[in-house]
């Protein structure tokens, strides 16, 4: 049978683990701004994950930027991932309206093999179903 000063015991020990759990999340949780998450860093340069592809130095922070963004188009869903000498943000990219037409129509055939983007923009135009 368990005394009161085990029990105590066991409450406190309970209790500590759950503050050592809440403090590790906050001090590691994501940064949000207005809704948007931050990034943190210490130098300007960033390194840009999309999907398998790392490119080293592909943006700059600029702090006096409020809201900073990169527009970047993928066929398929992938993911994209920010570095900075101190933290990482990963987003995936979804391209809904890309993914409800290959359902519908079969535009990665129709471009096959075009060779250029500007192939690919004219047999899709010229495509008849």
């Amino acid at each position: 049978m368990k005394t009161n000063k085990n029990i105590v015991s066991s409450i406190a020990k309970l209790f500590l683990t759950f503050l050592a759990f809440c403090l590790i999340h906050c001090a590691y949780g994501q940064t949000m701004y207005k809704g948007y998450p931050v990034i943190k860093a210490t130098v300007n340069s960033v390194d840009v994950k999309f999907g398998d592809y790392l490119s080293k130095n592909y943006w700059s922070i600029l702090p006096e930027v409020e809201v900073d963004t990169l527009d970047v188009h993928f066929r398929v869903s992938k993911k994209l991932v920010f570095y900075t000498n101190v933290d990482s943000i990963i987003f995936t990219v979804n391209n809904e309206y890309l993914e409800l037409l290959r359902s519908k129509f079969p535009i990665d055939s129709i471009v096959k093999n075009a060779q250029t983007d500007m192939d690919k923009t004219l047999k899709n135009l010229n495509w008849v179903a």
